[in-house]
């Protein structure tokens, strides 16, 4: 029986978010897993496994440890740098413009990947609803998104 191969949606990220996976798994190579095999060690040798309290919390932060560089190495597979399209007016994932929500002040916003996006930061997802409206977009031109609370115009300023 033939396998079947899974497709993964391609992921667009910046390349400084790409270098931060990287070196998120590098760390966790280099520093976090040989501590905790360190602290499993000496909890191994201190005995009575079933109460043995510093062996259960190594072994935790193992499996997490482990779960967590198994999710950046999935991230990397499907990670691809986004390159911005010819067409440079309209906006794109990458794009930093200045929007304006109706009844609100202007805010400088930042398109970028569900996994970069920071709100506070400006940092929008194209996979939001305020995202997906902005997307291909033009400078000067009001759209409208339909929001959790209600649907918003919003003007393209720059």
């Amino acid at each position: 029986m033939a396998k079947k191969a899974i497709l993964l949606s391609p992921l667009f990220l910046t390349q400084q978010k790409i270098q931060e996976i990287k070196d998120e798994i590098q760390h966790i190579n280099t520093t976090l897993l040989p501590e905790i095999r360190t602290r499993l060690a000496t909890a191994y040798e201190d005995g009575d496994m079933p109460e043995n309290n510093p062996w259960i919390t190594a072994s935790i932060d193992l499996q997490n440890t482990m779960a967590r560089r198994n999710e950046l190495r999935r991230l990397l597979l499907r990670a691809k740098i986004y390159s911005p399209h010819k067409e440079h007016d309209k906006i794109h994932i990458g794009s930093k413009i200045t929007i304006q929500i109706e009844g609100s002040k202007p805010a400088e916003v930042t398109l970028v990947s569900s996994e970069e996006a920071l709100p506070e930061e400006g940092k929008i997802s194209v996979d939001s609803p305020i995202g997906q409206a902005l997307l291909n977009g033009k400078i000067g031109q009001d759209i409208f998104a339909d929001t959790p609370a209600g649907t918003v115009r919003i003007t393209i300023l720059k």
